[in-house]
């Protein structure tokens, strides 16, 4: 399972927020989920094993990774979509992203 590397300055269990880490566990566990993002991963690796992927690949990626999430997004209205739309607004994506990546 993709996790950030230790001794970063991270503020939850090893990653940048709440959000980023609920979303990463999210990816990681569910099924349909991780599949998905392994698909997506495929496309945004660099072509060789010792080629590092590029910033276009990493927000490529990222907003990839987004897209899906928001794709499942529940419809809510009033209280619940605001705090929703905020938390997911907040998960930072490039950082999820670049552990896939790893």
């Amino acid at each position: 399972m993709p996790s950030p590397k230790e001794g970063r300055g991270m503020t939850y269990e090893g990653w940048s927020n709440y959000p980023t880490w609920c979303v990463n566990l999210w990816l990681s566990n569910d099924e349909g989920l991780y599949f998905s993002t392994l698909e997506m991963q495929k496309h945004y690796q660099g072509s060789q094993e010792d080629e590092p992927e590029t910033e276009d690949d990493v927000f490529g990626f990222a907003d990839a990774i987004k897209d899906l999430i928001e794709e499942f997004k529940p419809e809510v209205k009033g209280l619940y979509s605001d705090l929703l739309q905020w938390s997911i607004s907040q998960a930072n994506y490039e950082e999820i992203a670049k552990s896939w990546l790893e």
